[in-house]
């Protein structure tokens, strides 16, 4: 028995430094081919004590991931018109199992939230775990290539419901639930979509 999707407002005790910190950041374009919509921040800005908190949240012992390229506490803002490729995605997993976001934006400028999907030719919320899962329901043998069939097109997703967007909530959920980040809004960092990215993997696991 595990926990898939946690909501936590009232996450941090000070949000509003925290938002304070994310408006001053830099978000540069990222470099290649872009994957996600939005900016993140060009540095991280780890939390003490933020891996024993999520740790208690999911139930289960956990660490942020150490990667200098991971999003892991980095910053993300998305604007109006920057819209991700597909439908709904699935994080990369193994060994992510825990990933967080952080909504930043103020009360009065909120909307959407977190969205999750039922693929239909799966019929499932989650991903397939195995090559042969994949190959035996859609007959392709990974995850890009399964977004690069369906990804766009609404006759295979099902939604499922949204997480509504509030100010300081955070949402914890498993990295293979398809999810998408809802329809991006605002001109500017002061009323766009912000947000703090969280990824964590088991306490131990190599890095």
């Amino acid at each position: 028995m595990f926990k898939s999707l946690v909501v936590v407002d009232d996450f941090y005790p000070n949000p509003h430094a925290v938002r304070k910190t994310a408006l001053q950041a830099d978000y540069p374009e990222p470099e290649g081919e872009k994957r996600y919509p939005g900016r993140n921040s060009a540095r991280k800005f780890p939390v003490q004590g933020m891996d024993s908190i999520v740790s208690q949240v999911a139930g289960e012992r956990v660490e942020g991931i150490k990667h200098p390229g991971s999003p892991h506490t980095r910053f993300r803002i998305t604007l109006a018109g920057e819209e991700g490729r597909y439908m709904a995605h699935v994080d990369p997993t193994p060994p992510l199992i825990v990933v967080g976001i952080v909504y930043l934006t103020l009360p009065e400028h909120c909307q959407g939230g977190t969205a999750f999907f039922r693929h239909r030719g799966l019929d499932s919320d989650t991903a397939p775990q195995t090559k042969e899962e994949l190959e035996n329901a859609c007959g392709v043998e990974d995850i890009p290539s399964l977004l690069k069939k369906d990804g766009r097109d609404p006759e295979q997703w099902e939604h499922l419901m949204t997480v509504p967007m509030r100010f300081n909530r955070a949402i914890f959920y498993r990295p293979w639930l398809w999810h998408s980040a809802g329809p991006p809004f605002g001109d500017s960092i002061e009323n766009g979509r912000l947000v703090q990215l969280l990824n964590f993997v088991p306490e131990g696991h190599p890095q």
